[in-house]
């Protein structure tokens, strides 16, 4: 096998195919893994990627890799990385305290547990069990981050939801996270060609979820502060 002193990789915007991604680096390179460094359109992506990949914490150069994605000071293995894992969790729990979600499920047990996950991390949590309820809600408070739009609901599907929402000018600037039970192939494709902003499947891996919705959430809030900056600014 060719050594490499570092492997440079380009993320996209699914979180599940970059962990694939890595999961085959980490199969063949094993304890040798050589240096990773992440070319990503947003630095979340570093959290994603450790969030599927926990292993990877404790990898070889754990550090540098994460120093040069996120420009964060490096810390040493030990007691150093269980205070870096320990801010980490903390500021996991800040970036979100605050936000505002929407969940769309017909199923009550869905919605409450996933609620009971969201709101420990100061995340206040609005439902519908319906798409036309929904689209009312958001309609209502058009200042959610983001949405939870599940794929199988009766009477109207959550494909449709997603371009009802796209195509109301009010709302169509919100985050939509499409949730389907379905995992064949080109279902993420057709959830994105609705109106998506991102895809996850049923069973909902909670730390997946965290990590996409630190990602919507962080640019919805992004957007809503440009128009102040701008009015500032003209100030």
């Amino acid at each position: 096998m060719a050594s490499y002193d570092a492997i440079v990789l380009g993320f996209g915007r699914s979180a599940k195919e970059n962990a694939q991604v890595l999961d085959e680096l980490t199969g063949q390179f094993g304890e040798a893994l050589p240096q990773l460094l992440f070319f990503a359109p947003h630095p979340d992506a570093l959290e994603q990627v450790l969030a599927l990949n926990p292993a990877l914490a404790s990898a070889p150069r754990a550090e540098n890799f994460a120093q040069l994605a996120l420009h964060i000071s490096a810390t040493l293995p030990g007691e150093g990385r269980e205070a870096r894992e320990t801010e980490t969790e903390q500021t996991g729990r800040s970036d979100l305290a605050g936000a505002k979600v929407l969940i769309v499920d017909d199923d009550i047990r869905n919605i409450y547990s996933l609620t009971s996950v969201l709101e420990t991390y100061g995340i206040q949590v609005l439902h519908a069990e319906r798409g036309r309820d929904g689209i009312a809600l958001l309609e209502q408070t058009p200042d959610v981050d983001a949405a939870l739009i599940d794929i199988m609901m009766p009477e109207m599907d959550g494909y449709e939801t997603m371009r009802r929402i796209r195509g109301t000018a009010a709302i169509a600037h919100i985050p939509l996270i499409s949730v389907t039970a379905k995992a064949m192939k080109g279902d993420r494709q057709k959830c994105l060609d609705a109106g998506a902003s991102d895809y996850i499947a049923k069973p909902v891996d909670l730390d997946l979820l965290l990590a996409l919705l630190r990602v919507w959430i962080g640019r919805s809030r992004s957007r809503a502060e440009s128009p102040e900056k701008i009015l500032v600014a003209a100030n």
